[in-house]
């Protein structure tokens, strides 16, 4: 079916957060039932309430696990797997029609993820060295992270109120998840087949501005994949290798644009609780340096994008709207 093109705009918006979300979930219907007509044509059994499942993923936000099964129902259904395919098939049909218990603030179990924690890390995973270990965090972590990120949400809603409703779509999910065990420390993660979940680590959010950042972070990414619906931003070859604002390695043109478009969101929204929100003369030192850090950072990959990007179209109308905006603020 067609769909009207959603505003590449970088100025935060919940009520185009909640089009996008409609959108994607759309699509997914779309393509689940694509590939269960393709199935059912090679004699496999369907789900008695198949069809009600996609309905109600059409009609209401959706468990981001089920973007994570049509990711491996997809390669299953491109190995002609037919017997994998329709074991998840199954399990798609009940996460899809059970209560949603994707909202709010989770840990990497079974038990908060309809029993889908290792598709959540699988999803996740990263190439060496930056791989993590995505692990639950203790009860007391989660219900400590659960006022956190009310009170970061609140500095966030009185900061930037448009960003905070963008924030509450894109990361309606947030999976609290341990990586003190893997190589590499991380603050956040997202991902296109989680869509609607953000990943976080306490550990590296120990206080509400810090996790506020992270939040602007992170729903960046969510946004750019959404915008984007899973197409490249650029036509660069991902072999291509190029220095990144934000980690030590050389890394493919398309993250070195994500990249940079986060750390103008991240610039935003510290400046604006800098500005904005009741801090102490300590908190609000720290949140102009944090907004600081970004500003050079997000100059620092503009100057590669400009000098190695070559942008596809739609690629090209969110990054010069990101730029225009970032380069318009007082630094």
């Amino acid at each position: 079916m067609p769909f009207e093109p959603i505003d590449p705009g970088f100025e935060p918006s919940g009520a185009r957060a909640v089009a996008l979300d409609a959108a994607m979930r759309a699509r997914l219907a779309d393509s689940v039932a694509a590939i269960r007509d393709a199935a059912a044509e090679c004699g496999a059994p369907v789900p008695g309430d198949f069809d009600l499942a996609l309905a109600k993923l059409r009609s209401e936000p959706a468990n981001p696990a089920l973007f994570a099964l049509y990711h491996d129902m997809a390669v299953f259904a491109s190995q002609d797997d037919l017997a994998s395919l329709i074991r998840l098939m199954a399990s798609f049909t009940e996460v899809a029609r059970e209560d949603c218990r994707s909202d709010g603030v989770v840990t990497m179990r079974d038990e908060d993820l309809s029993g889908q924690a290792s598709r959540y890390r699988r999803m996740l995973d990263d190439e060496e060295p930056y791989r993590v270990s995505l692990g639950p965090v203790d009860v007391d972590t989660l219900a400590a992270m659960r006022v956190r990120v009310a009170e970061a949400m609140a500095l966030i809603r009185r900061a930037d109120p448009e960003l905070a409703s963008e924030i509450a779509v894109l990361g309606r999910q947030l999976v609290l998840a341990d990586g003190a065990a893997g190589a590499m420390k991380f603050s956040g993660a997202s991902t296109f087949f989680l869509w609607g979940a953000l990943i976080v680590n306490p550990a590296t959010n120990a206080d509400p501005l810090a996790l506020a950042e992270t939040l602007a972070h992170e729903s960046g990414h969510a946004l750019l994949f959404g915008l984007a619906d899973a197409e490249a931003l650029v036509n660069n070859p991902p072999d291509e290798r190029y220095p990144s604002p934000l980690r030590p390695d050389p890394r493919p043109m398309e993250g070195i644009v994500h990249a940079t478009y986060v750390l103008a969101r991240m610039e935003r929204v510290m400046r604006a609780i800098a500005s904005r929100c009741a801090l102490s003369a300590g908190e609000r030192e720290r949140a102009s340096a944090m907004a600081e850090s970004s500003r050079e950072f997000f100059l620092d990959g503009r100057r590669v994008v400009r000098e190695h990007a070559r942008f596809t179209d739609r690629g090209r109308a969110i990054f010069e709207s990101c730029v225009a905006s970032a380069m318009a603020a007082p630094a």
